[in-house]
């Protein structure tokens, strides 16, 4: 997976571009619902990233 290397180094990385990633899946909608969104999203995905790694 490309990004597997890279979250070795920064999730802060990985972290903005699943941000950059969902703001421009819901465009220009309520902040609330992307940040919800983050908030449920990045912990599953640090983790299926930590499982493979």
């Amino acid at each position: 997976m490309p990004g597997k290397c890279l979250l070795k180094e920064a999730d802060g990385a990985y972290m903005l571009r699943t941000k950059a990633l969902l703001r421009k899946t819901l465009g220009n909608r309520r902040k609330e619902i992307s940040l919800k969104l983050l908030a449920e999203l990045i912990p599953v995905e640090m983790s299926k990233y930590r499982k493979i790694g």
